[in-house]
């Protein structure tokens, strides 16, 4: 509830900062006109250049006063677009990177390539075209190289700003696919000894804390975790977590774990084997003795 109320708080706030911008587009838009001589500008530029001379390039300046001249305008387009709500910051330096560098920049970049130049060169292909039909090619290479960046540039604008970046969301993203750390095992209760019967080792494992590459091998005391000689199974082979592994030496043992399929030793746990002869002297249960 509290989260509802601060987003209408915060749409509330950022349309009234629109509605502010848009109050001042007006006497800004005025005093630009008024002050600023837009008019001369204009008509210096676009409406009297002559050709073969320099006058189309007060046309530069005035792309550059009318940019000026809408600031209001273009600060409250990426409020629109947020809708009221906090955007990341990545996304708010390539909006205002975008409006108030790369689009400005281009456009005077296009209005000097499409309009200046061809003035001063005399490459305008409308004038008398019967006799400059051979300027639309030179034209048509300009616009490739000056125009179609800009609109280029353009579309690419509209895009961000039909597509904003919300914090809100991301974070809501990095929550959702964080990955679940599953609870701590303790290595001496994955692998345990159940018993030995001479040099035959019984052992349980915890197949569910354990992939399907997790196995287990049976050493002499001390030998290297390569010198498995086979003596050694997989643990999803191993029914309900039991297994059986024997070995020919006499003495201490080593029952070893590996969790990744290779010598990535998980846990370990000494055997002591009982010796063959009591394993022989054991008296023999007979059907009687119960």
């Amino acid at each position: 509830m509290a989260m509802e109320y601060d987003g209408h708080v915060k749409a509330q706030k950022a349309g009234q900062g629109v509605g502010l911008l848009m109050f001042l587009q007006a006497p800004w838009a005025a005093f630009a006109w008024f002050v600023w001589r837009l008019d001369f500008f204009y008509q210096k530029g676009f409406v009297y250049p002559g050709p073969f001379e320099g006058s189309a390039f007060w046309s530069l300046l005035a792309v550059l006063l009318t940019w000026c001249a809408m600031l209001p305008t273009l600060l409250a387009v990426p409020m629109i677009a947020m809708r009221g709500r906090t955007t990341t910051p990545e996304w708010n330096g390539k909006v205002a990177f975008f409006l108030h560098l790369l689009l400005p920049g281009s456009l005077i970049f296009s209005t000097l390539f499409l309009w200046a130049f061809p003035h001063l060169w005399g490459l305008l292909p409308w004038e008398s075209f019967s006799d400059n039909a051979w300027k639309i090619g030179p034209f048509i290479g300009l616009f490739s190289f000056a125009g179609v960046p800009t609109v280029m540039i353009l579309i690419a604008l509209m895009r961000v700003l039909a597509n904003p970046e919300f914090a809100s969301e991301q974070l809501r993203a990095v929550t959702r696919h964080r990955p679940e750390t599953p609870p701590p095992v303790s290595p001496s209760t994955v692998l345990r000894v159940t018993g030995t019967e001479g040099a035959t080792v019984h052992f349980a494992v915890d197949k569910e804390h354990l992939g399907d590459d997790a196995w287990v091998g049976l050493y002499r005391a001390g030998q290297s975790d390569q010198d498995h000689g086979d003596r050694w199974i997989w643990v999803r082979d191993a029914e309900a977590g039991a297994g059986t592994l024997q070995h020919t030496a006499n003495g201490p043992l080593s029952l070893r774990l590996f969790k990744d399929g290779g010598y990535n030793r998980m846990t370990s746990v000494n055997v002591e084997p009982a010796s063959v002869e009591a394993a022989m002297e054991a008296p023999n249960p007979m059907f009687w003795d119960a």
